[in-house]
């Protein structure tokens, strides 16, 4: 009797402590923004959080289980995935940091920070792999701009920099001009010191970058 009440009393406290425990990860993969994921050896679906489940089209997670990427995204993030997870799972190494755009089957891009890991029972065997990926479209399309904007500045640099030499060329060549005795020399000097002029208000109007984004 004393046997089976330490037994009993045992029993509800591990089962106390799993269920805290499972509530603990259901609330994890529930409310978490970032997609976290579970597969076997094969990349079958394990597991996926709800956040998962609405980029992929499944009304409920349990629906994916037993499925692969190749049913959900492009067949090329779909073999790139799978290589990716064969190298996790033979190394025993994780993926940490790695940066992928995934395309769904409907066409719809993405770009994600994904980490994924070997799924390891505690007797040390690998059953699978696991993984998280973070949602990064909006920091890329950000680099893109600016990488964009930083080009088109030194094109807006370089630019400036051929009209201040023109400029001065013009002007250099207009001064003998504009002393000399003949007036179609002077006239043709008077020209190109209007030419330097408008070069100068050119560079002058910053705000008006359309212009000196042209070739010059």
């Amino acid at each position: 009797l004393r046997h089976a009440i330490r037994y009993g009393m045992e029993r509800k406290r591990l089962d106390a402590a799993l269920s805290i425990e499972r509530d603990l990860v259901d609330n994890l993969l529930d409310n978490i923004p970032d997609r976290i994921y579970f597969k076997d050896l094969n990349s079958r679906y394990l597991r996926i959080n709800r956040a998962l489940a609405s980029i992929i089209g499944v009304e409920d997670s349990f629906d994916a289980i037993g499925k692969s990427d190749q049913d959900f995204f492009s067949a090329e993030h779909a073999a790139a995935t799978r290589d990716a997870e064969k190298s996790v799972i033979e190394s025993r190494t994780p993926l940490i940091g790695h940066i992928e755009q995934e395309t769904l089957n409907n066409g719809q891009e993405c770009w994600v920070l994904t980490t994924k890991m070997p799924l390891i029972t505690s007797t040390g065997e690998i059953v699978g792999t696991f993984g998280i990926s973070r949602d990064i479209t909006q920091m890329k399309l950000a680099e893109e701009k600016l990488e964009k904007a930083i080009a088109g500045n030194r094109q807006l640099a370089d630019n400036l920099k051929q009209l201040a030499a023109l400029t001065a060329n013009e002007v250099a060549a207009a001064l003998p001009e504009l002393s000399d005795k003949k007036p179609d020399r002077r006239r043709a000097g008077a020209a190109r010191l209007e030419l330097a002029a408008e070069r100068l208000d050119k560079i002058a109007r910053l705000d008006q970058e359309t212009e000196l984004r042209q070739p010059v």
